[in-house]
């Protein structure tokens, strides 16, 4: 009798096993190219909302927009902390924020990586909240008001003096660091890998990779949940952290310099 061709069981089993490992070792590196993608196009929505806050100083006598998310000045203007929890809220206060006749693009607001949820994941720094100050809602942490910045021209070396940074969620206000002591106020994002993207004052930006186990520690426990109450409330993790070049790095970058004897 004739036999007809074919595949044995074990064969095909062989097969199988072997595209099975081959995904195993290709599934990492295309994650990997994937969050390459997003991060370079997360660094380019920074970069953007660099230049078009250098627009609006520009346009303004040099002042620059306020980093609270409240008041006639800020960037993003939210009436409340309430709104700020639903994507409409913060799409409603995008739109309030002087910076958006200059970029009607709510793209723009948001990493790619954001949930459906997250109209805005960009944060300003306390350096910039002038007006939150002005209204009795900004706490420095120790930096002296007169370090707060109103106007472009008091931006001491650009090129090292953050302007906005991917928080990964809403902040109700501006991002807050303990600038007297050595250690975080508000969640570390661990965002594209283990780092955050940021953009600096004279228009570039970078990813910043965080080094120091500590931050990495904080930074995981703090966003394990995704209740965005809880995450608030994990901020009040706030111990000591001596030598810790990350916080060394962000006070530096906010601020101009750290507080504390190095």
């Amino acid at each position: 009798m004739d036999r007809k061709s074919g595949f044995t069981l074990i064969e095909l089993l062989v097969v199988i096993a072997i595209i099975a490992i081959l995904m195993g070792i290709l599934m990492p590196t295309l994650h990997r190219a994937r969050e390459v993608g997003k991060r370079a196009n997360c660094m380019s929505n920074l970069k953007n909302l660099t230049l078009i806050w250098l627009m609006y100083a520009d346009d303004h006598d040099g002042r620059l927009p306020s980093g609270g998310t409240t008041g006639a000045v800020s960037w993003i203007d939210h009436e409340n902390n309430e709104e700020i929890k639903t994507r409409e809220g913060q799409i409603m206060g995008i739109q309030r924020g002087v910076l958006w006749p200059y970029a009607k693009d709510l793209g723009l607001y948001r990493c790619p990586t954001a949930t459906t949820n997250e109209a805005h994941t960009y944060i300003m720094p306390d350096s910039y909240a002038y007006q939150s100050h002005e209204l009795g809602l900004c706490n420095t942490h120790g930096a002296d008001p007169s370090m707060l910045i109103k106007k472009i021209d008091a931006i001491k070396r650009p090129a090292e003096r953050m302007t906005y940074m991917d928080e990964g969620y809403a902040s109700p206000m501006t991002w807050s660091i303990f600038y007297i002591e050595s250690r975080w106020w508000d969640v570390i994002p661990i965002r594209h890998g283990i780092g955050t993207t940021v953009a600096l004052a004279d228009g570039h930006v970078e990813y910043w990779k965080w080094s120091d186990s500590r931050t990495i520690d904080f930074g995981r426990k703090a966003n394990a949940s995704g209740d965005i109450d809880q995450i608030w409330a994990a901020s009040y993790w706030r111990e000591v952290q001596p030598d810790n070049t990350d916080i060394t790095r962000f006070v530096k970058a906010i601020w101009g310099r750290v507080g504390w004897k190095q």
